[in-house]
């Protein structure tokens, strides 16, 4: 895992549009836009999507998802 991790290429992330969105008591939905800025150039957008509840110990994320935009 770490050798894999040495070998990705740099990506700066950009984060716009973050809402965040009571679902029931103590979970709330997380949303935003993910801009990926690679370093040969290119760029591309995700939508990201997190459930996230509360415990006693804090805030746990239970569920994410990303959808790669169309460019």
């Amino acid at each position: 895992m770490i050798s894999g991790l040495l070998q990705e290429t740099w990506v700066e992330r950009v984060i716009s549009n973050f809402a965040v969105r009571p679902q029931a008591d103590s979970v709330v939905l997380a949303t935003y836009v993910c801009l990926h800025r690679y370093a040969d150039g290119r760029e591309a957008n995700s939508l990201r999507s997190s459930l996230w509840r509360k415990h006693a110990e804090g805030w746990q994320m239970v569920f994410h998802q990303g959808t790669r935009m169309a460019e």
